[in-house]
């Protein structure tokens, strides 16, 4: 584990100074918080009972997690007196009652809000025990420690929206964690011998999953019927393995909406953390949202859907042989294939061009390796959905492209003319096929609330919940609500996931032309999609803003002023392409049916 690691003698001995000029050697990223670190050793050294503690207890500051991309405030390990090893991972925050009340908290770390301590000291704790080589020999403890909170405690513990992690403990006084430490190892010597071997495993952790990790997956597979291979999927799965142990670096596993790739790669991890050659180390990356589904159906595999910022903390020793399984590949920012193969790992990457919805991606990079003699595509033909038809998919290519469609005996494609019409097709679609999943999406406008007046049947809750709570109430198949019957649109993209039937209310974010979309900007909620266009024709840096939705206003206004009418156009042509993408991707996931209205329908 990268960090400060030190046993109590030394850290009593060093300066604060000294400690620092150590941590900022050791530091992963920008801008260090020295002044937390700062903060933070003096308080531990301040503590009562700190000099009281055997001096053979180990401190580490700042130690990098091997998921998730984040780091531990503070780690204590120590033996007990039956020779149990525990390690307390403290994350610190110098926070105030004042500064507390500004605070949105919420289960994910985005620019409008902050992850809550609770949460992410808990998976920091996960990260620990279940991910790293030593974790399983621990009992571990989490503790939130806010320094400068007097009555913000209890609002903190009131506003977790993760129930499952309010019991971890949160304190202002670090004398109450220096003394359970002192507590629970009061009465055991650690001999020289044990003190090196917890210093050097502590020094040396690497990532590797646990027993708990491998079950978590097992139920994963068997609890998703989608996870079960057809013989198709099966051959390529067998195939991948073939071409792993042959030495083929890279993989690229390619294949249309609902061809499988995401359940072959989730199965390769499993299959993976199974073999017994203790120098492999799988590693499964994906970038999409489903993941937060995935996530909420089974918490106790919740970190096993890495992302590829977090990569830096696992890759770091060339004694063992990674093996990345990176499912919706475009995802990923410029470079990141290129530093995993400087790395000499093994990639298996999954993706599909057609589903890039940012203009800042990696695809010319997945592009570049095919010239490579460790390289190996494989195509995935066949689709689980469209109900066996071979030509769903092409006409919802060519309604997007403002083409003509033909007619499609298999998959029912159901073009609404109305507001009105797209409503009452709806409901007779989920009255007639009460057994089957039907998904509402959409409304990626930022006048959504304009299509959820009280005389429609539907409504959104944007910023109210999550967005795989949404996905909960899809296959829960209760989808009117109360006494308004009304059913809820869900803004998610649902990438990687299916339905019996989708039904697609397109607002006014997009105009449907002869020549296929065309993106109002003005009206569109997609602000990252904004973000990234922007960056990729570099507008300028001034327009930046910490909130995505301002800095997405500030492009807007750009524009509208601008009197280059060619950086204009670059632009809209760049935003509908990724905005029809995003409709690809919500048109295409039925397997029987889909149901679509265009507001902005000027096709003649």
């Amino acid at each position: 584990m990268n960090g400060y690691i030190e046993t109590k003698q030394l850290l009593l001995k060093q300066k604060p100074e000294d400690i620092i000029k150590i941590l900022k050697k050791e530091f992963i990223g920008e801008n260090a918080p020295v002044k937390a670190w700062e903060r933070l050793v003096c308080d531990i050294k301040k503590s009562a009972k700190f000099k009281q503690l055997h001096n053979n207890i180990i401190f580490g500051l700042e130690c990098a997690c091997p998921t998730g991309g984040m780091s531990i405030d503070l780690l204590i390990a120590f033996l007990d007196k039956n020779n149990n090893k525990h390690a307390f991972i403290i994350e610190a925050k110098n926070w105030s009652d004042e500064y507390i009340k500004t605070l949105n908290f919420s289960d994910n770390r985005r620019r409008e809000n902050s992850l809550h301590p609770q949460i992410q000291v808990h998976r920091q704790s996960v990260s620990f025990r279940d991910y790293t080589d030593i974790g399983e020999e621990y009992i571990v403890t989490p503790f939130v420690y806010v320094t400068c909170s007097q009555q913000g405690i209890l609002d903190i513990i009131d506003r977790n929206p993760e129930s499952n992690t309010k019991q971890v403990k949160i304190t202002n006084n670090i004398d109450y964690i220096i003394d359970e430490v002192y507590r629970i190892s009061e009465q055991c010597y650690c001999s020289e011998f044990k003190k090196l071997e917890i210093y050097s495993e502590l020094h040396n952790a690497t990532y590797r999953p646990s027993k708990s990790v491998i079950r978590a997956m097992k139920n994963l597979v068997l609890g998703e019927p989608a996870f079960v291979l057809t013989q198709t999927q099966q051959e390529v799965f067998e195939s991948i393995l073939l071409h792993i142990k042959n030495g083929k670096r890279i993989i690229r596993v390619e294949g249309a909406a609902g061809s499988g790739k995401t359940s072959i790669l989730i199965q390769l991890y499993l299959e993976l953390l199974k073999q017994k050659d203790n120098k492999v180390r799988p590693i499964l990356v994906t970038g999409a949202y489903n993941t937060d589904y995935y996530r909420s159906l089974f918490p106790e595999s919740r970190d096993v859907f890495e992302f590829s910022h977090a990569l830096k903390n696992i890759i770091n020793n060339e004694e063992y042989h990674y093996i990345v399984l990176m499912d919706e590949a475009q995802h990923n920012d410029k470079d990141e294939v290129n530093k995993l193969l400087k790395n000499n790992v093994t990639l298996v990457v999954c993706y599909d061009e057609t589903q890039a919805i940012r203009a800042v991606n990696c695809l010319d990079e997945l592009r570049y390796v095919e010239s490579r003699s460790d390289f190996v595509s494989i195509n995935l033909s066949d689709s689980l959905r469209y109900n066996g038809s071979k030509i769903a998919e092409q006409n919802i290519k060519n309604y997007l492209d403002g083409k003509n469609i033909v007619e499609d005996k298999l998959f029912d494609f159901i073009i609404c003319t109305s507001l009105q019409d797209f409503q009452n097709k709806l409901k007779n679609l989920i009255e007639n096929n009460p057994k089957s999943t039907v998904a509402t999406v959409g409304l990626l406008c930022n006048n959504y609330d304009k299509y959820t007046v009280p005389n429609s049947i539907f409504y959104t809750k944007w910023h109210e919940k999550a967005e795989c709570k949404w996905m909960e109430y899809v296959n829960e198949k209760n989808y009117f609500d109360g006494e308004r019957k009304n059913i809820w649109v869900g803004t998610w993209w649902m990438q990687g996931l299916d339905v019996d039937y989708i039904a697609v209310l397109v607002g006014d974010d997009a105009i449907l032309t002869n020549d296929g979309i065309v993106a109002d900007w003005h009206k569109s909620a997609l602000y990252q999609t904004m973000i990234s266009v922007a960056k990729s024709i570099e507008l300028p840096e001034y327009l930046k803003d910490k909130s995505a939705k301002k800095y997405a206003q500030n492009i807007v206004n750009f524009l509208d002023n601008s009197s280059d009418e060619q950086l204009k156009f670059e632009f809209e042509v760049m935003f509908s392409k990724y905005l029809k993408n995003y409709y690809y991707i919500m048109l295409t996931r039925g397997r029987k049916g889909c149901i679509v209205y265009f507001a902005n329908n000027s096709k003649e």
